[in-house]
């Protein structure tokens, strides 16, 4: 790692919790933001993976590459609370006027309907934890730290298969921004390039404005039927 005094003067100081304290909490709260339907509170819980998973590699990273993760999370997680402001301030009005039941079991808190009940994306969820276990025991993958690895797993499996039970465009979002999270750490630990980790970034903020595109269109959607209703 380059002699920058500042940059690690500060990578001193946020670095405050062990691997084992990051490996938790990233995955208890990925693991909610997969169940949850709040998509503002999920775009939070997102970011915390943005800010977290760098710390896992740290010691491997150069700090102009670390914080370049720091600030495309930044971004990407602002455009996603902005899109999910914007869904779920637009949604309700309109499925009150349709007659339609919020705390139905039908619809999220987006008016948009769900694609799974929250028993069977639950079991989802731990059918991926218990594979992503699996998998952590069989393939460890040394040299890379353990804690690294099981969160790697984790956050691949569990996005994937947020992404097959889902139908509504952020909830797909997650998924796939939490897959490439999982996939980004470990790649990032065998090959912490600049020109990898640029390639890497802009993937990720193409699928992050994809899922803006989708999310806006399904709300006009959802509005076009909602008016055609009435």
């Amino acid at each position: 790692m380059p002699n920058v005094p500042i940059a690690q003067q500060f990578l001193s100081h946020v670095v405050l919790l062990s691997p084992r304290q990051i490996l938790i909490v990233v995955v208890s709260t990925s693991a909610a933001m997969f169940l949850m339907t709040r998509y503002r509170i999920s775009t939070v819980l997102l970011l915390l993976q943005y800010i977290l998973l760098p710390q896992l590699l740290s010691e491997r990273l150069y700090p102009s590459i670390f914080f370049t993760r720091l600030g495309v999370g930044f971004s990407i997680c602002f455009i996603l609370y902005l899109t999910a402001d914007h869904v779920q301030n637009a949604a309700p009005p309109l499925t009150s006027r349709s007659g339609a039941d919020d705390d139905s079991n039908e619809h999220s808190e987006g008016g948009r309907p769900r694609s799974m009940g929250l028993p069977f994306c639950a079991l989802t969820l731990a059918l991926g934890g218990f594979t992503a276990y699996h998998l952590w025991r069989r393939y460890p993958l040394p040299p890379m730290p353990p804690e690294l690895t099981l969160t790697g797993y984790w956050l691949m499996i569990g996005g994937v298969l947020v992404t097959l039970v889902s139908l509504d465009p952020l909830r797909i979002g997650f998924g796939l921004l939490s897959f490439l999270n999982g996939f980004t750490a470990l790649y990032l630990f065998w090959e912490p390039g600049f020109l990898v980790t640029a390639l890497l970034n802009v993937v990720e903020v193409l699928f992050a404005m994809g899922v803006v595109l989708f999310a806006e269109e399904g709300l006009q959607t959802f509005i076009t039927d909602v008016e055609a209703e009435e």
